[in-house]
């Protein structure tokens, strides 16, 4: 009885330490946004019950995404489609696109098609096939432990796909399970503070984005939802911001004009990153112009509350320039394709604190001397 009571007082100890812990260090928050806002944020690769591994509704995933504050939803089911999907459901944009199952891994596509067989999503040139059809395919988690992506860019040969997923919720919970059940006495007082342990940077695929050096080939941030949560927490960890005034949010993600954010520390509302030409005008994500008619690049950085941040510029793939504050101004870059990536340091599980990404934009492409935008 008494190694009973010892180990019950070492749990109850164990808990009001979890709890304290999640009081002292509280995850860092963006302000809340403006009544009006000149963004949307939504969230990607969500699976329903059209999917063998899963069995959530739309109608409870839309639901669960408006309480949220997303504006919009991407359905990628396994190799088949939405059938009669509503153009909006509890007052969120929804669409369905398509995860394939292909030879080399799997890809995400945006747009809805009749399903294909297993012996067409097996081809070596799916990838340029589906790109002669005007259809975008992205590398669904290409690090992923489980199911990587094993191919060249367009599995094999005949083309490029036209974005990589960099985060992917189920990716990190694979590469981090035990950081996660670690974690488990603090999801009991702050299930978003214990699912932020997963957070960090997917060296891996981030690689392979930067590997294509065409700024059209765009970086997105996946939730690879399957039921395993409640829908108010699985919605969270990784969605995308667009501009509001897009004719659509799906025209923005394949256009590249879209950036990743950190979902569990709120919606980063005033995100920008671009170039300003030297003769007026702006080039944003997704494009490309001649080096010499761009007079610097330019930011725009919503502050954290409650912790530390600060900006890194990537200039093809590789560190270019670093700060801190909420405008970032570099005149004259020279040629190269640009990202940006903003960090923070976040609570560490049970001492310090971690660095880690909390945005990625998406990339601009500056041309040499003779090089035209596209």
């Amino acid at each position: 009885m008494g190694r009973w009571r010892a180990g019950g007082l070492a749990v109850l100890v164990l808990f009001f330490a979890a709890w304290l812990r999640t009081r002292l260090r509280p995850l860092p928050q963006w302000p809340r946004p403006p009544t009006t806002t000149q963004q949307s944020f939504g969230g990607l690769h969500v699976h329903t019950c059209c999917s063998h591994d899963s069995r959530s509704q739309p109608a409870a995933l839309a639901a669960a995404a408006a309480a949220a504050g997303l504006q919009f939803l991407l359905f990628t089911d396994h190799d088949r489609r939405q059938l009669n999907l509503p153009e909006r459901l509890a007052g969120v944009r929804l669409a369905a696109g398509i995860e394939l199952s292909t030879a080399c891994g799997h890809l995400l596509t945006p747009q809805e098609f009749a399903p294909l067989s297993r012996a067409a999503r097996r081809a070596p040139d799916l990838v340029a096939q589906l790109r002669a059809r005007g259809i975008a395919t992205w590398l669904a988690h290409p690090s992923d432990r489980k199911r990587p992506w094993q191919g060249s860019g367009a599995c094999g040969r005949g083309g490029q796909p036209a974005g990589v997923e960099v985060a992917n919720t189920a990716a990190m919970l694979r590469r981090h399970g035990l950081r996660l059940l670690a974690a488990l006495p603090f999801a009991l007082f702050a299930p978003r503070w214990a699912m932020a342990q997963l957070y960090d940077r997917d060296d891996a695929a981030l690689a392979r984005l930067d590997v294509e050096a065409d700024a059209k080939v765009v970086a997105i941030c996946g939730l690879d939802a399957h039921g395993w949560l409640p829908p108010s927490l699985e919605l969270l960890p990784w969605q995308m911001g667009v501009p509001a005034s897009a004719p659509t949010p799906w025209a923005a993600l394949v256009k590249g004009r879209s950036f990743c954010s950190a979902g569990l520390l709120g919606q980063p509302h005033g995100f920008d990153f671009f170039a300003t030409k030297k003769g007026g005008g702006r080039l944003e994500t997704g494009e490309a112009f001649a080096a010499a008619g761009v007079a610097g690049l330019e930011a725009k950085l919503p502050r954290l509350r409650g912790a530390p941040q600060g900006w890194v510029v990537l200039r093809d793939g590789r560190p270019w320039r670093d700060g801190v504050g909420p405008r970032l101004w570099l005149p004259r870059p020279p040629p190269g394709t640009y990202r940006l990536q903003i960090w923070a340091r976040l609570p560490g599980l049970w001492w310090g604190s971690r660095r880690v990404p909390v945005i990625y934009s998406n990339r601009l492409q500056l041309l040499p001397t003779g090089g035209s935008g596209a």
